[in-house]
Order: C-alpha cells, then sequence, then structure tokens
C-alpha cells in the first residue's frame, strides 16, 4: 500500500528538492481505518500494510533515512522538517521511469544494477519496505538509489520477512517491463542468490497463495493492472518452483555494454 503523502517537486536553496506532506485530518482518518481492516484480512505477515497513519509517516520516514545514511545506503537528505512536512533531497529518475524509455538491453541491465542494489542493502541488515521500481531511482551518474522510506514493515513483520517482501515488491513490479521470453531466465536469477531464509519464506509465500492462479484465470478479463501484475508474478513463480525444464541454476548477468547512460540522456 502506498504511504499516503503528498508529494511535490520544489527548489530549496537552489537544488531540486521534494516536499513530502501528511494528508488532512478527514484522509487521514479513512487511511488509518482501511489500514486496520486490510491488516486483519490478510493472511500473511508480509503482505500486511505497513504505512503509518497522519505524522507518523514524517517520524518513521526521518528515523529510517537516518538509519539508511548511518549504514551508508544512497537515499535522500533530509533538508528541512516542519510541523507536517520534510523537504528531501533529489536522487535522479526513478527506476520506472527510465525503464519506460529504456531499450530492452538497457533495462535488463539497469534491472540488474537494482538487484545487486537490493543485495547490498539487506546485506546491511537495511529493508527498504517495498522494493519497488517506483520506489528505485537512477543518478545521471547511473547510481541506483532509495526514496519513500514511510514504511517500517519491521514493525508487523521480521526481518527476513521484510526483506523477501522487498524482492516479491521487485519482482512484481519488474516482470512487466521483461519480454515474455526472458522472464523466467529472470526470475531464477532474482530468486538463485537470496539466502536460505528468505528463499524458503518465498515459497512459502507461494504455497500460501498460489490459488491466485486459479482465479486469476476466472476473472482475468475483469483485473485491473495492479492483479494482472500479480497473476503474471504467480504464473513465473510457478514456474520456478514446478518446472522440471528449469532445474539448471541461470544467472542473470546482462551485457554491461548496455550503459544506462544512453537512457538518462
Amino acid at each position: 500500500m502506498a504511504a499516503q503523502q503528498s508529494i511535490t517537486p520544489i527548489m530549496y536553496q537552489d537544488q531540486k528538492a521534494w516536499l513530502k506532506g501528511v494528508p488532512i485530518k478527514k484522509q487521514q482518518l479513512s487511511h488509518c481505518i482501511k489500514k486496520k481492516l486490510l491488516s486483519l484480512l490478510m493472511m500473511d505477515n508480509i503482505v500486511k500494510p505497513t504505512v503509518a497513519c497522519g505524522l507518523e509517516d514524517i517520524d518513521t520516514e526521518v528515523r529510517r533515512l537516518q538509519q539508511a545514511h548511518t549504514s551508508h545506503i544512497n537515499a535522500p537528505q533530509v533538508l528541512a522538517t516542519g510541523p507536517n512536512y520534510i523537504i528531501l533531497s533529489d536522487l535522479g529518475d526513478t527506476l520506472e521511469s527510465q525503464l519506460n524509455i529504456a531499450s530492452p538491453s538497457q533495462q535488463l541491465y539497469l534491472l540488474y544494477k537494482a538487484q545487486q542494489a537490493l543485495l547490498r542493502i539487506h546485506a546491511a541488515g537495511i529493508i527498504h519496505g517495498r522494493g519497488m521500481v517506483k520506489d528505485l531511482v537512477v543518478s545521471e551518474a547511473g547510481q541506483i538509489g532509495f526514496i519513500d522510506f514511510a514504511e517500517d514493515p519491521l514493525k508487523v513483520m521480521s526481518l527476513d520477512q521484510a526483506k523477501t517482501r522487498d524482492w516479491l515488491c521487485f519482482l512484481l513490479t519488474a516482470l512487466p517491463f521483461i519480454d515474455d521470453a526472458a522472464r523466467s531466465e529472470f526470475v531464477i536469477s532474482i530468486i538463485d542468490p537470496l539466502p536460505t531464509r528468505e528463499a524458503k519464506l518465498l515459497c512459502k509465500f507461494y504455497n500460501k497463495f498460489n490459488f491466485i492462479l486459479l482465479i486469476g484465470k476466472i476473472l482475468k478479463p475483469y483485473l485491473g493492472q495492479d492483479a494482472k501484475r500479480a497473476l503474471l508474478l504467480f504464473k513465473h513463480l510457478k514456474i520456478y518452483y514446478e518446472s522440471t525444464a528449469l532445474k539448471t541454476p541461470q544467472r542473470f548477468i546482462p551485457d554491461k555494454s548496455a550503459s544506462h547512460s544512453s537512457v538518462i540522456n
């Protein structure tokens, strides 16, 4: 679930920045009620809503950004704070926007760099909270960074569950950008390097929710974009876990000559 904040690009001290503010009280109340209801309905901690309510959004993001910087994670700097807002530095275009204009080879290269960045922050004991391509950024120098730390999954799940959630969100939002013929290999390359505990949690999650495939087939003509992405994810998780044709581990290492610089420029 996306954080309920207003986000506006501004100029602050002669640099591009982002103003994030909390919604009005009526919107806060509606959001908090929805969050509580969804938490009761979810069958697994990994998919429970983790967005804070109201001003807690701001406090959570400031605290988590401080933790990220302590671990040398590429994340926005807090430039200013107020009673109901924060101003954050700009890190670059979102990975999602870059994938939208990239060639297939450039897309694979950008996603490979994003995968490595996620592995690095997890190794440092840091989780993002969602790991979606819209919450990763690509600087002009090609460095992958992370934005939107308003969620704190560790309030409702373990560190290993939160890491697994990051990978699920990454796969969910990355797969639609990849040619169908390359998707199965991509899923292999993401899951194979995972630590054992995260790999087991991912498999457990698939086993618990793979009924989505049956429901999806029945309701496919009526599904929205998010539901179709979930169906695509479970289709390729099924291939990974059940297909005998993909027993041999492969590694997703695209041609690094496909520099992202031509995407940025």
